[in-house]
């Protein structure tokens, strides 16, 4: 019986070491697929990260680009002064208007462009020499202005005589800035 038991042993031996083989093989090439399957996954996230990226930074420059404004924001009117720009024999006044319903206008004299930190125009302005005048208008819910800008040229003033001197006149309306 041991003979024959030791036969059979050896008979069956083979079997059972193609049977091992066959599993390692298949544990083999599982695990082979897990990882291409995993390898996959990672670069398909790879580039949907990317592509995210990417449309990140084009909703950026979309969102600053002018036309991506919304259609209810718009640009307050440029202001407007009540005398030409040009050459003038003596002091003169200017007013600034603004078409822009509550729009504050600011305004320098200094040849800077204008800001909020400017001054704010509540009334006419006197130029007593050649000055550049420069202003803005921001209204609510709307973007600032452009700068409007003029160039007065005021020649020195005439002397008074001593006739008229004594005479004093009063202003009418509000009273000028005087800007020197």
């Amino acid at each position: 019986m041991r003979t024959y038991f030791a036969r059979f042993s050896l008979l069956l031996a083979p079997f059972f070491a193609n049977a091992q083989d066959s599993a390692t093989q298949a544990a083999q090439q599982a695990a082979q697929i897990s990882q291409q399957a995993s390898m996959q996954a990672m670069q398909d996230a790879a580039e949907t990260n990317r592509q995210a990226t990417q449309a990140a930074q084009q909703a950026i420059q979309d969102s600053q680009s002018p036309a991506a404004q919304p259609c209810c924001i718009s640009w307050t009117a440029p202001p407007k002064f009540s005398v030409k720009p040009g050459k003038y024999s003596g002091p003169t006044t200017v007013r600034i208007t603004d078409a822009s319903r509550g729009a504050v206008i600011y305004y320098s004299t200094d040849g800077w462009s204008p800001t909020v930190n400017s001054l704010r125009y509540r009334g006419p302005i006197f130029l007593g020499s050649t000055t550049t005048l420069r202003a803005i208008a921001i209204a609510p819910y709307s973007m600032r202005s452009v700068v409007s800008a003029a160039q007065y040229t005021i020649s020195a003033a005439p002397a008074v005589s001593s006739s008229s001197a004594g005479t004093a006149l009063s202003p009418t309306g509000p009273m000028p800035h005087r800007v020197q």
